[in-house]
């Protein structure tokens, strides 16, 4: 059953101050002396005038809920509550819980009699159109790249939107914007500024990582692909990922898109091949050591052949064969030894957490240690 008012959801799910900011947004004229029932009432009176003004704080992704809502009639039941967050957070929707992993969610009777007729001409105003694109354009970097001064975010933003932005621009872009606002996090070290994913667990730890790498640039990639990582549940498509959802797919595995997505998530993390052979034994029974390091092989080359947040957006593969061009080749006869002379190589010892010998850039325990 619809709930009847938005006035009515608006002063039972948000605190006074949260209207007093909605009055802000939505240019509605209060008093700060008045109490929730009437700041409630005003922004309804907005909300049902002009629901075109949300385009200023949703994307698409929010305005194709509330189509689903309208169409559903008011009423749409998920066992997935995280897409709705932003309607939540601004009010908009109420939600219940009948059952455990089971979520209604309601849409005010009166907001959707008067979002119906318009949600059309707002899915078309190109406006709306071009603001979206740049979402998912901030989205798709910081996602692709993982974390980012704000310099080098404008000049990437700038490079694929094709347009001048300023550090400024940028800035109050992300905080504006419902989605970007909590899709990308801020990093204040040293009175500098970072963007970095929400999906990055420990940023300071990564951007330690990054800029120890102050010689390597940041990669370019296809408009498409950068767009593409904006999407929440982005994982990069290759033939070691196709190899990696077959064999999944071939043991029957539940959700092989959902289950490579997290293990995505845990390398660009750093967690290394052992945690993820882990997260795999949880879904797959392993025959035996053979078995496991069948597996292990396509978890490697699955890892080698990611765009790593602590690579800048390289792959291990790519800076191999980017360093390959500069090695010199071995001589073609093998060098003649002295006669009954045993040679003493001076070999450094390499420790778990220095850097691979091989060149990949990652630790050596999570690179060619993991097979010692």
């Amino acid at each position: 059953m619809s709930l009847q008012s938005l006035a009515q959801n608006l002063v039972s799910s948000a605190k006074k101050s949260h209207l007093l900011d909605f009055c802000i947004d939505y240019d509605v004229e209060y008093k700060s002396s008045w109490k929730k029932e009437q700041l409630a009432a005003a922004i309804e009176k907005r909300l049902l005038e002009v629901p075109e003004i949300l385009t200023e704080y949703y994307s698409y992704e929010e305005f194709f809920l509330l189509e689903k809502l309208i169409n559903a009639g008011g009423t749409y039941t998920t066992n997935d509550l995280i897409p709705f967050i932003p309607l939540i957070g601004r009010g908009l929707v109420s939600v219940n819980t009948p059952e455990k992993h089971k979520f209604v969610i309601t849409l005010a009777e009166n907001f959707r009699k008067a979002l119906a007729p318009k949600i059309q001409s707002i899915f078309n105003d190109t406006d709306f159109i071009i603001q979206n694109a740049l979402d998912l354009l901030a989205l798709g970097i910081v996602n692709r790249y993982g974390i980012l001064s704000e310099t080098e975010m404008r000049r990437k933003f700038n490079h694929y939107s094709g347009q001048k932005f300023t550090k400024n621009d940028i800035a109050e872009m992300i905080l504006s914007r419902d989605r970007l606002s909590g899709d990308i996090r801020f990093l204040d070290i040293g009175n500098r500024i970072y963007y970095h994913t929400e999906f990055m667990f420990q940023p300071k730890s990564i951007l330690k990582e990054v800029n120890t790498r102050k010689d390597l640039d940041y990669p370019l990639f296809p408009m498409e692909e950068i767009l593409q990582c904006g999407s929440g549940d982005y994982f990069p498509e290759n033939k070691a990922t196709a190899a990696l959802l077959k064999e999944l797919n071939k043991r029957k595995v539940s959700n092989p898109k959902e289950l490579v997505r997290t293990a995505y998530i845990m390398l660009q993390n750093d967690l290394g091949i052992q945690n993820i052979i882990q997260l795999f034994s949880e879904h797959i029974e392993f025959s035996g050591v053979d078995d496991i390091n069948v597996f292990l092989r396509m978890l490697l080359d699955f890892s080698n052949t990611l765009p790593q947040w602590v690579l800048k957006g390289n792959s291990s593969e790519e800076l191999f064969r980017e360093e390959k061009k500069f090695l010199r080749p071995l001589p073609a006869e093998p060098y003649p030894l002295p006669a009954g002379k045993t040679v003493r190589l001076n070999v450094p010892k390499v420790g778990r957490n220095d850097p691979c010998p091989c060149g990949s850039g990652k630790k050596y325990k999570h690179c060619c240690g993991v097979h010692h």
